[in-house]
């Protein structure tokens, strides 16, 4: 018997001890995330919004370190990426292919995949895909994902910077159904991309993951990953 309840407490703190381990890497990923710099990117972004300000162009960046910050939340799961500015800084990033890849295993330990839009597979898989990008970018910014006040900043920045053709959202469009079949506040923009992860390796290029499909497994709306 006491051999059996050593055995139990060496489990119980094994498990704790990776526990710990989890977390303070999350937690040291989360600041890399957070504390990266874009800025290089500006020049080639400002190329196709050269009306966006510094301030601005400091908002379309914390929308990408947000979609990252909901990547690394969600771990493994499909997640749609709403917007459309924000879309275009994260294919300038990918352009730089030794970095975008050194970045991603530092962030996820794995390589965040950006598929075409052609590759999604439904709207339904779609709109699951966003409202998954939703509560992430939500539990993040400490909003209520069922009655929010206001948008995270991924949801909100085409609009803030009135970015042509963007994807513009309000609360009300993400507001949980209150009756059963009350479908109305469903919302879908499923046309710009989607990422999808896997262990990659070195030579792993920008137009091989901006032209990878997702698998059956995978959703999107505006983007996704998984």
């Amino acid at each position: 018997m006491i051999g059996f309840l050593l055995l139990v407490a060496v489990f119980v703190v094994f498990v704790g001890v990776l526990q710990y381990q989890k977390v303070k890497t999350t937690a040291r990923r989360r600041s890399f995330i957070q504390d990266y710099d874009l800025t290089h990117l500006r020049p080639k972004l400002s190329q196709h919004y050269p009306e966006l300000t510094n301030e601005q162009l400091t908002q379309v960046e914390l929308g990408l370190k947000q979609f990252f910050q909901a990547n690394l939340l969600l771990e493994d799961q499909s997640l749609a990426m709403p917007s459309q500015v924000v879309d275009a800084l994260w294919h300038e990033f990918i352009l730089h292919t030794q970095e975008y890849h050194s970045f991603c295993y530092e962030a996820f330990d794995r390589f965040l995949h950006h598929c075409p839009s052609e590759a999604m597979k439904g709207k339904n898989k779609a709109q699951l895909s966003l409202r998954k990008t939703w509560r992430a970018c939500c539990s993040i910014e400490g909003i209520s994902p069922r009655r929010p006040a206001t948008l995270p900043i991924l949801f909100a920045v085409d609009a803030l910077l009135n970015i042509p053709n963007g994807y513009y959202y309000s609360a009300t469009d993400f507001r949980e159904p209150i009756a059963k079949g009350d479908s109305s506040s469903t919302t879908y923009a499923g046309h710009i991309g989607c990422t999808s992860m896997d262990s990659g390796d070195s030579s792993t290029s920008s137009s091989s993951s901006s032209n990878s499909s997702c698998n059956s497994g995978s959703s999107c709306g505006s983007g996704c990953s998984s």
